[in-house]
C-alpha cells in the first residue's frame, strides 16, 4: 500500500510539473520565520531558550552558523530593507524588536510602549514599505509600531477595525494591511484590508470576505490573511471555515483600489466567499493552520500545515498565477513522503523574480528546513552515449 501512495506521488501533477530541492537543515529549533534582503536570507526561529537567526542564500544553503537574537523566545516575525532585517517577538508580556545587520551584529531596540502579549498565540507581522518598518501586534485590536531603518520607534498605529494582522504590503505612499475583525455576534467575520498612507493615517477596514455570526450557528473562522503584491494588483488569502467542519484556503484578486476580484455572494445572506485552492472535503477530520503567501515572478506561491491522521499530513503548496486560478499544489513534506512517524509545520515563504520560491518549515527531530521550490519541470537529463 505504501508503495502504490509513493506511486501515485510521483505520477500526479504536481510531480510531472514541478520541481523542488532536497531538504537543507538550518539549525535545530522550531516556528521560523523568513525574510529576504538583496543578498541573502535571514531565518529566525526558536529554541527552548533563546530566539536565533541564520543565513542562508537564495538555494537555503546556509551562510555561516546560526547566532542569537534574544534570551526570551516567543512568537516572531521579520522584515527587510534589502539590506538589513528587522526582527520582532513577544516576550513576557510585552512585544520586542531588533535589527539584526548582515554582519550578524544585533542591536536590540527598547520594547515597544505599551504592547501586550498576543490573545491567541497568532504570529507577530512585520512589513517594510520601502521606507520604514511595520511591525504589527493585537491584544483587543490591531496596532503596529512604526520603525526606521536606523531602528528608532517612531509613532504607534492603532486598526480598531481589526483583531489582528497577517500580512502587509506597499510602498511610502501606502501600506496595505489584510487582517481580521472581532468575533461578535451579529457581525460580519471575515477578512478585512486596511490601508497607511504616506502621513500615518490608518483607513477604515473594507471587507474582503466573510459571514455574519450568528448565535447557535457554529463558530466561523476567518485566520492567517496574508497579502503580496503582483503586476496588476495584489492576491490575497486566508483560512475559512466553521468549528469541526469545512475549511478552505481562500483567495482573492485585489485592485489598486481594493476591489475584490474572486469573491462570490453566497445562498446564505451576507455570506461571501474567496476563490478555493484547497479545501478538506475528502475528510473533515483534516485541519489547515498556517498559510502563509509570496510572489515569486509573474505568480504566487501559498504554504500551509495540514493536520492529518492520515499520509497528507505535512506541508503543503500551491502556485496560483496571474489570474487567480490554482496552477499546481504539491505536497513540499508529508508523511506519505516520508514515514508515518514525520512531523512537519509551520511553515513561511519568500518567493523571488526568477520564479522559484523558497520554504522554510519545522520537522522532526526538531529541525528548521529549507526547501526550494518551482512550478517549472525539473530538467531532463539526456543519455550519455558512450
Amino acid at each position: 500500500m505504501r508503495a502504490l501512495v509513493l506511486l501515485l506521488l510521483l505520477l500526479s501533477p504536481a510531480a510531472l510539473y514541478s520541481d523542488m530541492s532536497p531538504e537543507v537543515v538550518l539549525a535545530a529549533g522550531g516556528a521560523p520565520a523568513i525574510a529576504a534582503s538583496r543578498s541573502r536570507l535571514l531565518v529566525v526561529f526558536q529554541t527552548s531558550d533563546q530566539l536565533r537567526g541564520v543565513f542562508a542564500d537564495f538555494d537555503g544553503k546556509p551562510i555561516g552558523e546560526p547566532f542569537t537574537i534574544a534570551s526570551d523566545p516567543g512568537p516572531c516575525a521579520v522584515a527587510s530593507d534589502g539590506r538589513d532585517f528587522l526582527v520582532g517577538w513577544t516576550a513576557n508580556g510585552e512585544v520586542r524588536a531588533a535589527m539584526v545587520r548582515e554582519s550578524e551584529a544585533v542591536e536590540s531596540l527598547p520594547p515597544i510602549p505599551g504592547t501586550a502579549a498576543l490573545e491567541w498565540g497568532e504570529r507577530l507581522t512585520a512589513a517594510f514599505n520601502g521606507a520604514l518598518y511595520f511591525l504589527f501586534w493585537n491584544d483587543a485590536s490591531a496596532h503596529a509600531a512604526v520603525i526606521s531603518t536606523d531602528g528608532v520607534i517612531g509613532r504607534l498605529l492603532d486598526f480598531p477595525d481589526l483583531k489582528s494582522i497577517g500580512g502587509a504590503v506597499g510602498d511610502p505612499s501606502r501600506l496595505v494591511a489584510v487582517g481580521t475583525s472581532p468575533m461578535i455576534v451579529g457581525r460580519v467575520v471575515g477578512v478585512w484590508a486596511a490601508t497607511v498612507d504616506a502621513s500615518l493615517n490608518v483607513s477604515p477596514a473594507v471587507l474582503i470576505a466573510g459571514e455574519p455570526f450568528t448565535a447557535g450557528s457554529g463558530r466561523p473562522i476567518a485566520n492567517w490573511p496574508a497579502i503580496a503584491a503582483g503586476a496588476n494588483g495584489y492576491l490575497a488569502t486566508w483560512l475559512r471555515g466553521r468549528t469541526s467542519r469545512l475549511q478552505k484556503i481562500e483567495s482573492t484578486r485585489l485592485t489598486p483600489e481594493l476591489s475584490t476580484l474572486d469573491v462570490f455572494p453566497s445562498a446564505a445572506i451576507g455570506w461571501t466567499f474567496g476563490r478555493d485552492l484547497n479545501d478538506n472535503s475528502q475528510n473533515w477530520g483534516d485541519h489547515y493552520d498556517s498559510p502563509r503567501l509570496a510572489a515569486a515572478g509573474r505568480e504566487f506561491v501559498v504554504v500551509w500545515a495540514l493536520d492529518s491522521g492520515g499520509p497528507a499530513y505535512g506541508v503543503w503548496a500551491t502556485f496560483v498565477d496571474g489570474s487567480g486560478a490554482p496552477v499546481v499544489t504539491m505536497p513540499i513534506a508529508t508523511r506519505a513522503k516520508y514515514s508515518f512517524q514525520f512531523f512537519a509545520g509551520l511553515p513561511d515563504v519568500v518567493g523571488f523574480p526568477d520564479g522559484h520560491a523558497l520554504v522554510v518549515y519545522a520537522r522532526n527531530p526538531g529541525q528548521i528546513v529549507a526547501r526550494s521550490i518551482t512550478d517549472a519541470p525539473a530538467p531532463r537529463r539526456r543519455p550519455v552515449r558512450r
